[in-house]
């Protein structure tokens, strides 16, 4: 259920209740590459070209009147990971299921148990689950442990599917942690059986509510889950 925004004490934030360019570089604590984009439109965004001058013009032309732009981040996949055994298996990545609020391109802080809050002048760069799905095809390509990967739809005939549910993925402002809990089943789709299935958790300390501090906690989170999904997953196609 939408209620009116409403900004909380110290996160800045539009309240939701739990039953719902400039182009930056930085180097996080692990040595990482995150990227601040700022725009308007909700979706991915070019870095270059036309779609660039549109964004900042856009940008440009809501701050003459008034309003603020809203700042854009985006995950990113690990680029070195070692399984700890290569498989020679094929494998579907399905986009991961979500519900309100995660299933949107907002980033959301959980205020109090069962209230949930969207940051406000903050977004991904594109709807969460199909980011996270995006996020763990790439990580299992760096990886280089199965034969093959890919979406729904790309015409790759393999054996076993991955469904993901995104619990949670935000930051909590009581205790401070960007919390990102990950349920995975791997499917025998001839069988329509379950191969294997595990929850992942994983809890970093977070700098603050704000948005790029947000972002960067949750993407160190994501690290760690798409490690940890990455091994578990190759010894088990």
């Amino acid at each position: 259920e939408k209620l009116k925004d409403s900004s909380l004490t110290g996160a800045g934030v539009s309240r939701y209740r739990s039953n719902g360019l400039s182009r930056r570089s930085n180097k996080n604590s692990s040595g990482r590459t995150w990227y601040a984009m700022s725009g308007l439109l909700h979706g991915p965004f070019a870095v270059s070209g036309f779609k660039f001058a549109f964004v900042l013009s856009a940008s440009l032309l809501l701050a003459a009147c008034g309003g603020s732009a809203v700042e854009t981040f985006n995950l990113t996949a690990p680029e070195e990971i070692s399984a700890r055994r290569a498989g020679r298996g094929q494998l579907i990545v399905m986009e991961p299921v979500a519900t309100a609020p995660y299933n949107s391109d907002r980033l959301v802080v959980t205020t109090t148990p069962g209230s949930v809050a969207y940051l406000k002048g903050a977004q991904w760069s594109d709807q969460l689950p199909v980011l996270l799905q995006t996020r763990i095809v790439q990580t299992f390509e760096n990886s280089g442990s199965l034969r093959a990967v890919a979406r729904p739809g790309e015409k790759l005939v393999a054996p076993v599917s991955l469904n993901t549910e995104i619990r949670r993925f935000d930051i909590d402002v009581k205790t401070g942690q960007a919390v990102i809990e990950l349920s995975a089943k791997l499917i025998n789709d001839s069988a329509g059986s379950v191969r294997a299935a595990r929850i992942f958790t994983v809890q970093v300390p977070a700098a603050s509510t704000q948005g790029g501090a947000a972002a960067r906690s949750l993407d160190q989170a994501l690290d760690q889950i798409l490690r940890a999904l990455i091994i578990w997953s190759v010894q088990r196609v």
